[in-house]
């Protein structure tokens, strides 16, 4: 592919993105444009002065210029940011060259992988974890919902809170009816996640948890979410920096708290452990309280942030060769644990402060790629 003319001009980043899309049917097929369109639709309601029509060929633009996807056209508002703010984003496609840089894909499975991840790391998890691969594996499942009969099912490799849902097993043929249905990976909506969800392949095993019983502390913003805080850590040397962490909400009495299935996000000062934003969806809905419970969000403190930094610095030093991780702690009643790790963390501080972190990031570990675009 040829360099692209970079340009704040709406006609050629349309014409751009044309020329992209006519040269690339193989990728542009007719179910991913349906997709980039619907995100197009959302983005007109807000921003009116380019049709959808037009935001679709300029979304193609931003994506093989700044390596953005359609949701983040929207959340990190690329639909009437010009090029020098827009340069200057972690974005899907963009933040994994530096990652690959930090981390060593060759030890990815500790972090990609649910299961290998709860071995090595089984002491900051502070609750049961199984692996189901097939029917030989019933008895075990019945050994593990004697003991927790409600309990949650993640598919052993998939991201983002894809797939994850809550189940409740008790004696009888209620056992034999929810194994059989984790076999196949049915969700409680019916859907089939084990081939392929959202472009990213699941193994057809699952890890089952022990549910996490959530501290009152954070509780009381949304009791039905475990309202996670995601800490990135980053070591540089022998430092490891608490990158931007920010506390992860569920709404309306949902089970899961993330902002890309609905729920929302806002930052929080490493320094302190004291909220210091509103939540922010990725929908661009802003909130001062949150709307379900009406606990204020800005100037909330989380509890117990010294012990949070502490399990923080010591999980960003347990890999040697893994520098950048997104890591998911949730603070129960037996203390923080490890929700999970990950490889390839998501820079969402960026929709929570507004603003693009890249120049800074690449300050901190000393280094920024030789390349105009991501995927030279």
């Amino acid at each position: 592919m040829q360099k692209i003319k970079i340009t704040d001009n709406i006609s050629e980043m349309t014409e751009i993105g044309k020329e992209i899309v006519a040269s690339k049917p193989e990728l542009y097929t007719e179910p991913l444009k349906k997709v980039i369109k619907r995100g197009c639709e959302k983005i007109y309601r807000i921003y009116k002065d380019v049709s959808p029509n037009d935001m679709f060929y300029k979304s193609i633009y931003d994506y093989w210029v700044y390596g953005s996807i359609i949701d983040e056209e929207l959340y990190f508002g690329f639909y009437n940011k010009p090029h020098s703010e827009k340069s200057n984003y972690f974005t899907a496609k963009n933040r994994l060259m530096y990652i690959n840089h930090l981390n060593d894909i060759n030890d990815a499975h500790y972090l990609n992988n649910k299961y290998d991840t709860y071995l090595e790391l089984k002491k900051y998890f502070k609750r049961d974890v199984i692996l189901i691969s097939g029917e030989e594996d019933y008895e075990l499942f019945c050994d593990f919902v004697k003991e927790h009969p409600t309990f949650v099912v993640k598919p052993l490799n998939m991201g983002l809170g894809m797939g994850v849902y809550k189940e409740t097993a008790v004696r009888g043929k209620d056992v034999r009816k929810v194994f059989d249905k984790i076999l196949v990976h049915k969700s409680k909506d019916g859907r089939d996640f084990s081939p392929n969800l959202g472009g990213i392949k699941s193994e057809n095993k699952v890890v089952l948890e022990e549910e996490i019983d959530q501290d009152e502390a954070l509780a009381r913003l949304h009791p039905a979410s475990v309202n996670g805080i995601r800490c990135t850590t980053v070591r540089v040397d022998d430092k490891v920096h608490i990158y931007h962490p920010w506390i992860k909400m569920g709404v309306n009495g949902e089970f899961m708290a993330s902002a890309a299935i609905g729920g929302f996000d806002a930052g929080i000062d490493p320094e302190t452990g004291i909220v210091d934003t509103n939540g922010e969806s990725e929908s661009l809905e802003s909130f001062e309280y949150h709307p379900t419970t009406g606990v204020r969000i800005r100037g909330f403190k989380i509890p117990k942030w010294d012990e949070l930094l502490q399990m923080a610095d010591e999980l960003g030093r347990h890999f040697e060769n893994l520098r950048y991780i997104g890591w998911d702690f949730v603070l129960s009643k037996r203390g923080w644990c490890v929700m999970e790790g990950n490889y390839a963390g998501e820079a969402t501080w960026q929709l929570t402060y507004k603003k693009g972190t890249k120049d800074e990031f690449e300050k901190l570990i000393g280094w920024k790629p030789d390349k105009t675009f991501w995927w030279e």
